[in-house]
Parts: C-alpha cells; structure tokens; sequence
C-alpha cells in the first residue's frame, strides 16, 4: 500500500481533497502545524505535527511516505514576506526532505495565477515551482482555477451573492480578465486519479485544471445576475482608484482583502485543460448559475 503525505490538509481544498482520498487504497499522512485534539480518527489517517517553514521539525524520512500530496501555503497576507516564507522556502523544506527520503512522486498544488505580476502570492507560487522543476524527484504541478462547491465563503460563492445582492456592481478596469470556475469534485476525482493511476505519463507534468467555459468576469456577474431575474448595473472603476479604496479600506479594518488580490484577478490566465483531457479524460461540469450556492 502506498503512504501519501497530504500538507495543508486541516481545512480548505486540502481537507475536502484528503476526505475525498480515504476511501482509496492508500495509507494517508496528514501534516499539520497542529493537531486538533477533537479530531475524529480515521484507519487510514496518521496525523502528524510539522511546520514546513522549519526544516527540522520535518521528520527526515517524511514518516515513510512513499509519495507527497503538497497543498499547503500561505494565500492572504498583508506581509509581503510571509508568501516568500511559507509558500517558497516552506516549498522547498519539504522538496529536500522529500529528496532525502526517496519519494517516489511530488504533485504540487500551485496556483493559475502564477508571477510577479500578480503580486508576492503568485511570484512565491511561480518560486515554488522552480524548486520542484530543479529537484530530483518525479514531480507532477496542478495549477487549479477558482474552486467552488467548498464552502460558503470560497470566492465564487462570495462574488455570487454579492451580485444577488445589489443593484449596482463596481468592476476593476475593464471586466475583461476571465474567471473560469472549477467545482472542488471535479479537481478531487483529478487528484484521486493521479494518486490511483501512477504511471510516468504524469511524471514531469504541468496540469491547468479549470472548468470547460472561461467567461470575462463582466460577463460572469450579468450573466448570474440574468439567471436570477435581478437587475444589476456595472460601474467600471479605474485599477487605481480601486487600489487607493482598498488600501484605505483595510487600514480601517473593514475588509480583508488584500491589493495583491486584484492584480491575480486582472492576470491573464491559462485555461487549456486539453493535457489533463487527454492524459486522465479529465471532463470537468459546467458552471450553473442556478446551483444554490448560498446552503
């Protein structure tokens, strides 16, 4: 049987991911920074303690994993450092000890929003993926789209309500960058496959992971604001205008949205799945906008 280390397992995509893996025939180990103490145990499940940002606290042979599953990082910060801290240098922690202890694959979860120009999160991210590529181990990079299905307050399902909820929407720039959204089952049945299905087709692979349809964000918003008989204006607001509220916004605490988020929104992104298609029939849902994201 195999043992797979999961990091960034505790919640998000990593937690619904290594749910979605426990019924397969895998022995899982879930690295975490800490361990809840009311944790229901699982057969499959070993939960360890480790951070990846300190070397040492990585167990030299990685608690006998055969292969990593790596999700952890860092995605909202104000510290420009931190993304550099945790989502490159914690990267490249866990690649060493990965190296050490001969693992037989690494697949990375990274992000479509990947370089300097979509700020310290996506240049880390693109980091990141340089230390793997330059590794010596048998890599595998997801670069998924904006997940939903996850959670209430994942951004699809955020944007979602927000257009159900005024009458008036203000748009960076033009509206034009894309949005295309990727149901979380969609990108589990993807990860599930590559975990039971190892062969070398998937060894030294780049996967873009996005639903089938990419659509402007503007026209994201008017077409979910149609499906739900609501009426809705857009106002375009300047890129800097919308920096300059933002900033001001958080220096009085009223929103936890950073800058660098707008410069990932606006980023021109990668939405040819057509490897994944052919390599793993990967064949994800249409985004409907009558789903009831708001239960």
């Amino acid at each position: 049987m195999e043992t797979l280390l999961i990091t960034g397992a505790s919640s998000g995509l990593g937690l619904f991911t290594l749910n979605f893996l426990i019924n397969q025939n895998l022995k899982i180990i879930s690295l975490s920074r800490s361990v809840p103490r009311d944790i229901k145990s699982h057969p499959n499940i070993e939960y360890v303690q480790g951070d990846i940002t300190n070397f040492a606290s990585l167990q030299r042979d990685l608690w006998g994993a055969t292969s990593v599953l790596h999700f952890a990082g860092l995605t909202h910060s104000s510290d420009r450092k931190k993304y550099y801290q945790v989502n490159a240098q914690g990267t490249s922690n866990i690649i060493k000890r990965a190296e050490i202890a001969s693992v037989k694959r690494f697949v990375y979860v990274s992000t479509q929003a990947l370089g300097k120009k979509g700020g310290s999160y996506s240049h880390s991210k693109e980091i990141a993926e340089r230390y793997l590529i330059k590794s010596s181990l048998k890599w595998t990079i997801l670069r998924p789209s904006e997940v939903y299905g996850l959670n209430l307050e994942g951004p699809v399902e955020s944007l979602c309500r927000l257009i159900r909820s005024t009458n008036i929407l203000p748009i960076i720039g033009d509206g034009q960058y894309t949005l295309n959204p990727l149901h979380v089952e969609d990108f589990a049945h993807f990860t599930a496959k590559l975990q039971t299905c190892n062969s070398e087709k998937s060894y030294y692979r780049i996967y873009q992971l996005a639903g089938p349809s990419p659509i402007s964000f503007e026209a994201f918003c008017k077409e979910h604001a149609r499906s739900h008989n609501h009426n809705l204006t857009v106002i375009h607001l300047p890129v800097f205008l919308s920096k300059l509220i933002l900033y001001l916004s958080s220096k009085a605490k009223l929103t936890a949205i950073t800058l660098d988020q707008i410069d990932r929104l606006r980023m021109i992104k990668n939405n040819d799945i057509s490897l994944a298609s052919s390599d793993y029939f990967f064949s994800p849902r249409e985004f409907s906008h009558t789903l009831n994201l708001s239960v």
